[in-house]
């Protein structure tokens, strides 16, 4: 298991997401994508010894990225139908001459507004988040296919280009979809605590939690955009995800991992409900919604949703294991950081899960790890 030091300034640029990781040589080569290859990195970079603090920043240092200056010299292009799946994200398929007749998804992110000092920095940032997703890879993570730069006449437009998804978890607790498919919700609540815990114990923060970036394909989860649309650039207006945000995220504080647990158990308690109490996402909705209906926000109605689960207590059953998820989104959504479970202890109790607990139980989707 990977060694973590304590969290560091999130100032330091060692550092990513505010923390220090340490990890084993095997690890780091395995993080690099060079396993095939570690005689050649080896010899170009030098041996990763254990007595230095090697961290994601240094991943990020040997990691290759590409960068070109016209559109044609790209290796995806737009998909000709349905290219635009939201806001930044479009579909897109291989270049002609390399097409394998499989759609992709490129989330891109333009710099274009700042100084040639303020570009580097912002390139300097963004290319590190984008490394927290790769150095984060496990079976519940969507898998990054490229990392790019393209400087053109107009801007500079940073891209990632990862697996295309089925859908997102915003349509299946909005009842976008067949009765059949949101049944599925059930098994995911497992393999969420899985990744989630395994993320965390890289010392990684996701800092973006929400529905529409936990993708489906092939009836698994995936989390997507490690904070990319909400890095933390001095030369950009802030920006971030306050409909799932926590309390202390709303309030300008840095973004810890108790945040992810709030913002996770917001996403739990919007499951419970898709998939057991439908009509009850009116009500909930409405505990959300501010006075002048004009925010959707859980950080400032901490109050309010926790009432509407008091209201959801008297028709479950003890034992019912809707309880159980009942139970643990009220103790995700505390307005407190350190009152929240930490990933390692829901972890622990969803591997403790009995058989009278189906359809809860913990994920076995990928063997130990989820790899």
């Amino acid at each position: 298991m990977p060694s973590l030091t304590r969290p560091k300034s999130k100032e330091d640029s060692d550092s990513v997401g505010g923390c220090q990781i340490n990890l084993p040589v095997e690890v780091w080569l395995d993080i690099l994508d060079i396993s095939v290859n570690a005689s050649l990195w080896i010899t170009r970079y030098g041996v990763p010894m254990p007595s230095h603090n090697h961290t994601l920043h240094h991943a990020w240092v040997h990691q290759f990225c590409h960068s070109y200056e016209k559109d044609k010299d790209l290796l995806f292009a737009s998909a000709r139908n349905d290219s635009v799946i939201s806001g930044a994200v479009e579909s897109v398929e291989r270049a002609s001459g390399c097409n394998d007749g499989m759609l992709y998804a490129r989330k891109s992110i333009p710099i274009k507004e700042w100084d040639d000092a303020g570009i580097e920095a912002a390139k300097r940032t963004l290319l590190q988040e984008a490394q927290v997703l790769v150095a984060a890879r496990h079976g519940h993570v969507v898998k990054v296919i490229e990392k790019y730069f393209l400087n053109d006449e107009y801007c500079t437009r940073f891209s990632v280009v990862m697996e295309h998804a089925d859908a997102n978890l915003d349509v299946y607790l909005k009842h976008r979809t067949s009765r059949q498919k949101i049944s599925q919700l059930a098994g995911w609540f497992g393999c969420l605590v899985d990744v989630t815990a395994y993320i965390h114990g890289l010392g990684i923060q996701h800092k973006n939690i929400k529905p529409s970036n936990i993708l489906v394909k092939n009836r698994r989860v995936l989390l997507s955009d490690f904070g990319i649309s909400s890095v933390s650039l001095p030369f950009a207006r802030r920006s971030g995800v306050k409909g799932y945000c926590a309390p202390e995220v709303e309030d300008g504080s840095n973004h810890g991992q108790p945040a992810d647990i709030f913002s996770l158990g917001a996403v739990f308690l919007e499951m419970l409900i898709a998939h057991s109490y439908p009509l009850k996402r009116e009500i909930l909705e409405e505990s959300l919604t501010s006075r002048d209906g004009r925010s959707y926000a859980y950080a400032g109605s901490v109050n309010r949703v926790h009432r509407f689960i008091d209201t959801l207590k008297p028709s479950l059953l003890p034992g019912k294991w809707c309880h159980k998820v009942l139970y643990y989104s009220e103790k995700m959504l505390q307005l407190e950081p350190e009152q929240r479970p930490l990933a390692d202890e829901l972890n622990s109790a969803w591997l403790s899960l009995r058989p009278s607990d189906v359809p809860l139980t913990p994920c076995t989707c990928f063997g130990s790890g989820g790899r």
